[in-house]
């Protein structure tokens, strides 16, 4: 027996109630299970209870045998004094509060249904990815939408939690933040941490009196991303020079060193120098970059990154690519919309309490094409393929949050599976 099973028939009520006394002899009736605790403390607070017709408010605490009380040093702690039944499924020793008094009991062992056990087995010891993927055709399809949707939500709420953290630390300037943003996803995975250092070295504020010269812009990420070689012709030459001109004019100094940047086992189309010129290029054509994200975000499309000529046959500086560089992908813009635009707009319409930015930001995530990666190809697998964007982030978040960590009795799907 697992813990976190007897708490699933705590919860919800699945013994048999009619025989439920304490090992004292005393009628157990439950009016309020309490409320699951998922911090420090008892499991169940401010639960409500009748024994012998006297009703006691407190907490309830869950262990699979009686002595794990003491083996988690609960009598010497305050706080389980407020406890006022023990839940067990083995009682094999009589326990105490910090305050001396004994505390009643309830064993379960011998008041759930064997089929209920047969159910959450079936689930929890399932070795499939996805571990109800058998028994995935049993769920009606409306709770499969709702619990699909519901980690949408979820997935975005905890996005926009860390937008929100973002503009606490740029001190409330949504433009800082919806920049921050873009150039940690630009980075992608291997370079994110890059990119999101030179946002900081490189404020937005100060890109923005550039707005719309894309050669000043360019010379600004370069330069302060030391990516700029000494010695080069051309145009890596020119944006040297205008570096040197504005590093000294704005009192820049470059806090990253070339060996911030990767370039190994990354596509071409990846490489931080080719991906910091697209970033110049969105900046040049919008006047302001929150804006754009919160308004227009329609308007994210293949001619807002085109680049300086130079990077029309470059991916960095120095080496000509064999063949035209090609144009910024629409996946790539895809992720942009999702990892960027869809949290900005939860996080805005949660910091305002304006459910507008909050239905926007999902609506969006709807009308992309979903995406393809290695979590989705498990659930492709067990035959659900999504609809669209939001079908797609709503079934990696379930994958993540559930179905990874066998939180099947969390899931709204593995509740319908197991419920009396």
């Amino acid at each position: 027996m697992r813990e976190n099973i007897l708490h699933f028939i705590w919860q919800h009520q699945y013994y048999k109630i009619a025989n439920a006394f304490a090992q004292s002899g005393e009628l157990i009736q439950v009016l309020k299970p309490g409320i699951h605790n998922n911090n420090a403390g008892p499991d169940f607070e401010q639960a409500k209870l009748k024994i012998d017709n006297v009703e006691w408010n407190g907490d309830v605490e869950i262990h699979v045998k009686s002595g794990d009380w003491n083996t988690h040093k609960h009598q010497q702690d305050k706080a389980y004094n407020k406890v006022v039944l023990h839940v067990v499924w083995e009682n094999d020793k009589e326990v105490k509060r910090e305050d001396g008094t004994t505390l009643p009991t309830l064993v379960l062992r011998t008041l759930v249904e064997e089929n209920l056990l047969k159910k959450v087995s079936q689930l929890l010891d399932n070795l499939q990815p996805v571990s109800c993927s058998s028994q995935w055709q049993q769920v009606p399809a409306i709770i499969k939408q709702e619990v699909v949707q519901r980690a949408l939500v979820k997935r975005l709420e905890r996005k926009a939690t860390l937008v929100l953290n973002e503009r606490t630390n740029s001190k409330g300037d949504w433009e800082e933040v919806a920049y921050r943003l873009l150039m940690k996803q630009m980075g992608m995975k291997v370079n994110g941490q890059a990119f999101y250092d030179l946002a900081f070295s490189l404020p937005y504020k100060l890109i923005k009196k550039y707005n719309t010269n894309l050669f000043k812009i360019e010379a600004l990420l370069f330069g302060m991303s030391s990516l700029l070689k000494s010695g080069e012709k051309g145009y890596p030459k020119k944006l040297k020079e205008e570096f040197n001109f504005l590093g000294h004019k704005h009192s820049l100094s470059p806090k990253l060193t070339v060996e911030n940047w990767k370039f190994m086992r990354l596509r071409p189309s990846n490489f931080p120098t080719l991906r910091l010129a697209q970033v110049a290029a969105l900046l040049a054509n919008s006047t302001t970059l929150f804006s754009f994200f919160m308004e227009e975000a329609h308007l994210l499309k293949a001619d807002v990154f085109k680049t300086s000529i130079y990077w029309n046959t470059h991916y960095r500086f120095d080496k000509e690519a064999a063949q035209k560089v090609p144009k910024f992908g629409a996946s790539s813009i895809d992720l942009l919309k999702i990892n960027v635009v869809a949290p900005l707009l939860m996080a805005y319409g949660l910091f305002n309490d304006n459910q507008l930015y909050i239905t926007k930001a999902l609506t969006l995530l709807e009308t992309l094409k979903p995406e393809r990666n290695r979590i989705i190809a498990v659930w492709q697998q067990v035959g659900i393929s999504p609809k669209n964007g939001g079908d797609a982030q709503g079934l990696i978040e379930l994958y993540n949050e559930s179905c990874l960590p066998k939180r099947c009795l969390n899931c709204g799907i593995g509740f319908n599976l197991i419920k009396e």
